[in-house]
C-alpha cells in the first residue's frame, strides 16, 4: 500500500533483493515500475484516463504531442508531461477521454485550432481524423474522374481544378452540405486541390487523357445533380476564362491578401470563406436548382 493526495492504495508492486546480503536494495527501473503501478491504481479507482490512453490519442489523431497540447489551449509542454506519466486533473482527464472516444470532439477542436499549427501538422490530422470518422476520403478522386469522363478528350487540369472549385461551392450553397472534405489552396492560377494536381501534373497544360478504368463513379443522385449543373454552366468556358472568374471572387482574394501576383503559396481556401459567398451568391442570382447555375456563370462572363 502506498498514499497518495491524502488517500492509501494498495497495488501489487515488486521489490529487490540482494542475493548476497539477503536485503532489499533500490533498483531504477523496478521503483519506475511500482510507481506506474501506484498510479494507475490511482487512476482506475478515481476514473482518471490511463496512460496506455493518453499516449493513444496523439498516434491516432496523427499529431504531434505539442501541437496537441496548442490545440487544446494547453502549455506547450502540459501534454508532454501526461505523456510521460504525470496524472491530469479530473476537468482535463475528462476531456481527454472524450477526445479518445469521439473523433467528431477531436474534429471540432482541431477545426477551431488548426492556424495554433502547421498547416502539414493540420492535413495530417485531419486525414487520420477522418479515418477515425469513417468518412469517405476518396471522394474528390471521384468527382475528378467523372469530370474527365464527361468532358472526355476536351479538358485541361486548370480547368479540372476550377470546376472542382465551383461543385464544392455550389454543393454547399444549394444543398447545405460540402461534396468532399479536402480543402484547396490558394494558388497564383486560382483554387487548386494539391492532391488532384499530383495525379493530374504530368500533362501540364496539354489535354487529359480518359482512362476507361475510371468510370465507376460512387456519387448520389443529388451529387451529379449539382456536377452536371456546374459542367453545363462552366465547362463551356476555356481554362483561362475559368482561372479569371475564380480571380474575380472573395475567397481567392482574401486569401491571397499580402501575396504578390505570381508568388506562390498554398494557403487554404477556407471552407468557410467559399460557404459564405456562394450562398450570397444563390440568393443574389435566385439559384434555387442546380439546372439554373448558369445565371452566376453567364453574368461572370459577361462582365470580364
Amino acid at each position: 500500500t502506498a498514499v497518495l493526495v491524502g488517500h492509501e492504495y494498495s497495488y501489487i508492486g515488486e521489490d529487490a533483493i540482494c542475493d548476497k546480503c539477503n536485503n532489499e536494495i533500490w533498483v531504477g527501473d523496478i521503483d519506475d515500475r511500482d510507481l506506474k503501478a501506484l498510479y494507475d491504481k490511482y487512476r482506475i479507482e478515481n476514473g482518471i484516463i490511463s496512460l496506455e490512453t493518453v499516449k493513444a490519442i496523439p498516434k491516432k489523431y496523427n499529431i504531434g504531442i505539442r501541437p496537441l497540447s496548442k490545440l487544446l489551449g494547453w502549455g506547450e509542454l502540459t501534454y508532454t508531461r501526461y505523456f510521460k506519466g504525470d496524472v491530469p486533473s479530473p476537468e482535463y482527464s475528462s476531456l481527454l477521454i472524450d477526445l479518445y472516444s469521439n473523433p467528431k470532439k477531436y474534429e471540432e477542436i482541431l477545426e477551431k485550432g488548426k492556424d495554433l499549427i502547421s498547416d502539414v501538422a493540420y492535413r495530417k490530422s485531419k486525414d487520420a481524423t477522418y479515418k477515425a470518422l469513417n468518412i469517405n476520403t476518396n471522394k474528390l478522386l471521384d468527382v475528378t474522374n467523372y469530370i474527365i469522363y464527361k468532358c472526355s478528350g476536351d479538358i485541361t487540369q486548370l480547368a479540372v481544378q476550377k470546376l472542382l472549385y465551383y461543385i464544392q461551392a455550389f454543393s454547399y450553397a444549394i444543398n447545405n452540405e460540402f461534396m468532399f472534405v479536402d480543402d484547396c489552396e490558394a494558388w497564383q492560377y486560382g483554387p487548386v486541390y494539391e492532391s488532384v494536381y499530383q495525379k493530374l501534373k504530368k500533362y501540364k497544360y496539354n489535354t487529359i487523357e480518359y482512362n476507361k478504368k475510371d468510370t465507376e463513379f460512387d456519387l448520389t443522385k443529388k451529387e451529379l445533380n449539382i456536377i452536371n449543373g456546374v459542367l453545363n454552366s462552366f465547362g463551356k468556358y476555356s481554362p483561362t476564362t475559368l482561372r479569371e472568374f475564380t480571380h474575380k471572387e472573395d475567397p481567392w482574394k482574401k486569401t491571397r491578401i499580402g501575396l504578390n501576383k505570381d508568388e506562390s503559396s498554398n494557403k487554404i481556401i477556407k471552407k468557410s470563406l467559399i460557404g459564405a459567398y456562394f450562398t450570397k451568391v444563390v440568393e443574389k442570382y435566385h439559384i434555387k436548382k442546380p439546372n439554373e447555375i448558369y445565371k452566376y456563370s453567364n453574368e461572370l462572363f459577361n462582365n470580364l
